[in-house]
């Protein structure tokens, strides 16, 4: 019992920890967003959303499928200490050898495959060095939060006060990309003395490199997958429309992720633990967080959903600028994918990683990759970034069924509707009260505030109501 509590403390601080990083990426970007696009307008906006994608195509390459194939084997491995250097060295050793050999590809491919912004395209492959830097997924492992998110917390106010001083007009690109690329580098190196205590002096071995790799490249292809056709909207963007409607995709898409994020960091908490009990036999425990997880989440991701999309209208005109009203539309036809998204992540992240169900959550990624570009090849060229959405959505909700569908006879659904259904009542309520404050008031920062205060007295207040005369018929 006593063991049991401080699991469950640990567990509980951890998301603490997660969850206070995670509102400082959401609050990060609401401060640099308004400053960069309207420093930058929506062309360059645009070129660096494309000249990033391409190269972080290269970085996703170069760091395989160690994050989550890394993060699984240190909870595996935690209890013995022997053990648990040995993995990380080998795994290490690999992540090194990859991400070297992958940035002299990318060096070259500038040189010789780029013609404009050489020196923009040059900056972004350090993307590369990040990955190459990185050791999260040990430290998700081990479940040491607090040392990632003190470091991170302290990388993203020094990269902030920097934007907010030094990006000021469209010239200052370059500048953007040593401040965002290269604090992150500082922060993984920050955190290396700290694993080094643990796992000792280095280690470079490729002796197990013929285990590792086949489990490594396995969980790549659904990670590639994600990743590739989440980049390839941009890119394809790039390639078959003007530079202007990446940038609109490019801060749409950016408002969209900033919830998704939070909701994210609760599954990346419970991750290694859920590795960790299927390891020692207590598959069970797995259900019992994933209900947990899908009531707290979603009380919070619907709401927000509905309500990003009722306040677009007032919130874009004074905090991107008149270059970036596009963007209202775009907003409004993106805001289901954070619902969609949040509820695939939970289950990949809950319930087929830590127990291995490897084959079908790479079936799922691959098969809403190819659903995604497709849609995209046939909608691009005519409708730009709308047809870009239609594919994430067609994409991301096919995806979300599967994973339900293929977990469906150990994951008792019929609970999570009945929440879910709940909280839309709620949220559709509190989104029509929305939108008619916000026709009545117009855009302003101040129209917004009304907004969410009212919007979430009424979604509470609805919520409570509801609680009421459930019980009552209970009763």
């Amino acid at each position: 019992m006593i063991m049991e509590r401080k699991t469950e403390n640990k567990l509980a601080s951890n998301m603490v920890y997660q969850m206070v990083y995670q509102s400082l990426v959401v609050f990060y970007p609401l401060l640099t967003m308004p400053v960069v696009s309207k420093a930058f307008g929506s062309e360059i906006l645009g070129t660096y959303s494309y000249t990033y994608s391409i190269a972080y195509y290269f970085s996703l390459v170069s760091i395989l499928g160690i994050q989550t194939y890394g993060s699984r084997l240190v909870a595996f491995d935690r209890d013995d200490t022997s053990k648990l250097k040995k993995s990380f060295w080998q795994l290490y050793s690999i992540q090194l050898l990859c991400t070297s050999i992958v940035l002299g590809i990318y060096i070259g491919y500038v040189f010789l495959g780029t013609n404009n912004y050489p020196m923009t395209w040059l900056l972004q492959g350090t993307t590369i060095l990040m990955a190459m830097t990185d050791i999260s997924w040990f430290f998700t492992g081990i479940e040491q939060f607090k040392t990632m998110v003190l470091r991170n917390t302290i990388i993203k106010i020094i990269s902030l006060i920097a934007i907010l001083i030094l990006v000021r007009s469209a010239s200052d690109l370059n500048v953007y990309i040593l401040i965002m690329n290269g604090s992150n580098i500082m922060g993984q190196l920050i955190i290396w003395p700290s694993a080094l205590k643990i796992v000792g002096t280095p280690r470079f071995s490729l002796s197990n490199m013929k285990f590792h790799m086949p489990q490594v490249i396995k969980l790549f292809v659904p990670i590639m997958a994600t990743n590739a056709y989440v980049l390839i909207d941009k890119t394809m963007l790039g390639l078959m429309r003007p530079m202007a409607e990446v940038g609109y995709y490019e801060n749409s898409d950016r408002l969209i992720k900033m919830p998704v994020g939070l909701a994210c960091a609760v599954s990346a908490v419970i991750l290694p633990r859920a590795a960790y009990y299927v390891s020692h036999g207590q598959s069970e425990k797995i259900i019992e967080y994933l209900q947990k997880t899908f009531k707290v989440v979603l009380l919070f991701a619907v709401p927000i959903a509905v309500g990003l999309a009722g306040v677009a209208p007032e919130l874009v005109p004074w905090y991107l600028g008149e270059d970036f009203i596009p963007c209202i539309g775009y907003i409004q036809m993106l805001s289901p994918v954070i619902i969609i998204v949040v509820i695939g992540n939970i289950l990949r992240m809950q319930y087929y990683v830590p127990k291995q169900k490897d084959a079908e959550y790479t079936r799922c990624v691959v098969l809403v990759a190819i659903i995604n570009f497709i849609i995209n090849f046939l909608t691009v060229r005519t409708y730009g970034g709308y047809g870009i959405i239609v594919g994430t959505l067609i994409g991301e909700g096919v995806g979300m069924f599967y994973l339900v569908f293929k977990s469906k006879d150990e994951v008792p659904y019929a609970n999570v509707m009945k929440v879910f259904g709940t909280y839309m009542l709620a949220a559709s309520l509190m989104g029509v009260v929305i939108r008619i404050v916000g026709r009545k008031l117009g855009a302003s920062i101040y129209t917004n505030a009304i907004q969410v205060l009212i919007g979430a007295v009424i979604y509470f207040i609805v919520l409570f109501l509801i609680g009421k005369v459930t019980n009552y018929k209970r009763k």
